[in-house]
């Protein structure tokens, strides 16, 4: 395939080939770049640049996303993975046919149990006594075959010769008052029969399909059971869903609503609301105490659900959103607007079989035959922004639209709008919009792909449009706004109408008769004279307002870039801190952070510079920034840090970016730091007593190799030290000869002269200053930024 660069990709047997500048760069699974499979069976390039190789180990994916995928590379027994639940230890428990893996919080460990039920499961409930409960659906009869629990020691089985209904067991729930409740199939060759029954420690009670619905059809059995806040159960079957009130089944189908009666998933939510998942598309029902007239509203396709099939569950997350698992990815409902997740978004397969979450708000899918991903909610909101408006043949810029207060009625309005979103798949983009005014409906709208309102105003009076942007992680952007004051229209006022009627078919008589020639040839000459300037002024408009909505773009995108540095240096006993950063555009590649431990007593600072200038650079400095918070929030350990990062970035960084970063560890009490490097040739500076001495720490620029390891080195800290932290910006520029700063000396001569009484924040501004002096004859073309740290 050639791709944007018009470089050739070549998919073969052993990996991946590259031909560009007259030479092939070869990529294999051997070579540990990142590779998951070493047959390459098609590659794709998105109009956006993202690079796509499908490998019979997975799929490989190069953009910029929050998703972390793990499989058999990072610990899992196999990526075929039956059910999962999370405990109350926050530990990921998975299922498989090879064997029971948990996960931790940093790494998949290998559980062994001595028996096999636990292995065949395919499905997993947490007990309110600790104990995990698996059960089997199998279509054979085998040994295995029923429920299990595990409390950590030993496993129990259970089936139907104690009383369970059925040994193929189809859903499994634990009720608020930890009753287990299990429904079975009938089918194939598995001993027992369809139903429901109920254990609560000691003894099973079975309730036949027969009881529950009466006449059945064969097929029919209990796929997904939950409970609400008044003590009833409700099952999803293959033929509708039922009520159990602990004396009675009430059943209910399409004639109430469901949008079809084949449920695969279903969910009590916090908010006691009902959600019942089919092939179709979603229903959903506000439960009450009495049950009657049962109407269910359903949501498919055309209401915004990104795809039809719930097959992998439904999740209430502690963000109050609801989760699909879908044959198509994820979809995600905050009861207005409807979004989604699949492998546009770095989700290595776009079948989910379970959802769940973490105690740290990690949201969890367990992914077809690909293993489970991780993925959390960004915090960022989107930016939108009102391009321009088109009245009738003219178009205004937001600008300049600011001085049209009055619009005639009957005139159509366009407003077109755009987003500013690093995050969502620019086909994905959302928007809601609403018209206020005269006697109108005032809600927002559904969501929209769309990124124009046409609206023909009808009635004289005063309107304002709002329109919001929706990103993928359903975070609604801050309003934008602009209003109008319709007139009607001048000819509709009768003191002029008559008189103007009048006058004009008086002119026009006289005009046809004594005129009609004579103008005739002169006025077709005007008009091309005046098209023709109109022409040319309407694309010096056009190029303007390109250049100022580009200048427009990037002004917000520096703000969004601005917003994500520390805005003060953090307190901390004992050390002295201040950092600044100056982008050479009007977005860098530079960043820098500090991140405190919860006991206080460490304190670390990143130092980072990513490949690249421009908003390329500063895009990929916002991922890089938001990887290095998630990782140090888990990890203590600043080598573990960096690796965890690296192999972050291999996944998601374009394939010519990568980064280079300084992570410095302090311990205040022990007076040590604690530094590994990735990349970074500006080697942090000591200066003690008026001596100067470079900190050299060495390892490889992140986002290149994934398996690298980073080794930290330890310095010993003195009162009195200063530490500079700092990227090429400050060591390279040049001066009018060509010598850079650092090579000129200029650098070590100015920082061991500095005083110990000169404040933390002058230090920074005094060695920026000298930097920009020293090249004020010259164009700066490198991001500046310089962390410095004093011992007291």
């Amino acid at each position: 395939m050639l791709d944007n660069a018009q470089h050739l990709w070549i998919g073969t047997s052993q990996g991946i080939s590259r031909f560009s500048n007259g030479s092939f760069v070869n990529y294999s699974h051997e070579d540990s770049n990142g590779l998951v499979g070493g047959t390459i069976n098609c590659i794709y390039q998105t109009i956006e640049g993202t690079m796509w190789f499908g490998t019979f180990g997975g799929v490989i994916k190069h953009d910029n996303t929050s998703m972390t995928n793990f499989s058999t590379q990072d610990g899992l027994v196999t990526n075929k993975i039956s059910a999962g639940c999370i405990d109350e230890d926050n530990r990921l428990w998975l299922t498989s046919a090879l064997g029971l893996t948990t996960y931790d919080g940093k790494k998949f460990h290998a559980f062994k149990t001595n028996n096999n039920l636990v292995n065949r499961a395919n499905r997993i409930e947490l007990g309110k006594d600790g104990r995990i409960w698996f059960g089997l659906m199998s279509y054979t009869q085998t040994p295995y075959d029923g429920l299990a629990s595990f409390d950590g020691n030993n496993v129990q089985h259970y089936s139907v010769d104690d009383g369970l209904i059925g040994n193929t067991v189809s859903a499994i729930h634990v009720d608020p008052d930890g009753i287990l409740w299990v429904g079975s199939t009938g089918r194939a060759k598995a001993e027992g029969s369809a139903g429901l029954s109920k254990f609560d420690g000691r003894n099973f009670t079975a309730f036949s399909m027969k009881s529950i619905v009466g006449d059945f059809f064969e097929r029919d059995a209990v796929r997904a059971i939950s409970s609400d806040t008044y003590g009833r159960i409700w099952l999803g079957r293959n033929e509708g869903v039922s009520c159990f009130d602990g004396t009675k089944f009430l059943n209910f189908h399409q004639e109430n609503g469901l949008v079809n009666n084949e449920v695969r998933s279903l969910l009590v939510d916090r908010n006691n609301i009902l959600w019942v998942g089919t092939y179709f598309g979603i229903s959903r029902w506000d439960l009450k105490e009495n049950i009657s007239d049962v109407r269910f509203q359903t949501y498919t396709t055309e209401d915004g659900l990104s795809y039809p099939e719930i097959l992998g569950g439904i999740y209430h997350s502690s963000d109050d959103l609801i989760w699909l698992g879908t044959s198509g990815g994820v979809s995600i409902f905050d009861g207005i607007t409807w979004s989604s997740l699949d492998i546009r978004d770095g989700l290595s397969n776009n079948f989910i079989r379970i959802i769940g979450e973490d105690r740290n708000r990690n949201m969890w899918f367990v992914v077809g035959d690909q293993g489970v991903s991780r993925y959390r909610r960004s915090e960022i909101k989107p930016i939108v922004k009102i391009i321009s408006l088109q009245l009738g043949a003219e178009t205004y810029t937001t600008k300049k639209s600011k001085g049209i207060h009055q619009i005639t009625s009957g005139r159509r309005l366009t407003v077109n709008y755009s987003a500013i979103d690093y995050l969502t798949h620019p086909i994905k983009r959302q928007y809601r919009y609403r018209m206020k005014g005269h006697s109108l409906d005032e809600n927002w709208n559904r969501q929209t792909t769309e990124t124009h309102f046409d609206y023909v105003f009808k009635k004289p009076g005063k309107y304002t449009f709002e329109v919001q942007a929706i990103n993928r992680d359903l975070r609604y952007s801050d309003p934008k706004n602009i209003s109008f004051n319709v007139l009607p229209a001048w000819y509709m006022n009768g003191w002029i109408l008559i008189p103007t009627s009048s006058l004009i078919v008086v002119i026009m008589v006289l005009a046809l008769v004594y005129g009609i020639r004579y103008y005739q040839q002169r006025r077709e000459s005007e008009l091309l004279e005046l098209e023709a300037k109109k022409l040319q002024a309407q694309m010096l408009e056009q190029e303007r307002e390109t250049r100022l909505a580009l200048e427009a773009e990037l002004t917000d995108a520096n703000q969004m870039q601005t917003s994500l540095l520390p805005k003060t240096a953090p307190v901390v006993e004992g050390l002295q801190i201040a950092g600044s950063s100056i982008a050479t555009r009007e977005v860098g590649g530079d960043f820098f952070d500090y991140l405190i431990s919860e006991n206080g007593r460490q304190i670390s600072i990143a130092v980072g510079d990513v490949s690249g200038k421009g908003l390329r650079g500063a895009m990929n400095a916002v991922m890089a920034s938001g990887i290095l918070r998630i990782y140090a929030e888990q990890e203590n350990n600043i080598s573990s840090v960096m690796s965890n990062i690296n192999k972050a970035l291999c996944q998601s960084m374009e394939q010519d970016m990568n980064v280079t970063m300084v992570l410095a560890q302090f311990d205040t009490e022990e007076k040590l730091m604690t530094l590994a490097n990735a990349g970074q040739h500006a080697y942090p500076l000591l200066i003690r007593g008026g001596f100067v001495q470079s900190v050299k720490a060495k390892g490889l620029a992140l986002g290149m190799i994934p398996t690298i390891p980073y080794k930290s080195i330890v310095v010993d800290l003195e009162s009195g030290d200063l530490l500079l932290l700092m990227t090429d910006g400050i060591t390279e520029p040049r001066n009018a000869d060509g010598v850079m700063y650092e090579e000129s000396g200029r650098l070590a001569e100015l920082v061991s002269s500095i005083p110990a009484d000169m404040s933390i924040k002058e230090v920074v501004d005094t060695i920026i200053n000298d930097v920009e002096a020293y090249t004020a004859d010259e164009e700066q073309d490198d991001d500046i930024t310089l962390v410095a740290v004093r011992v007291s």
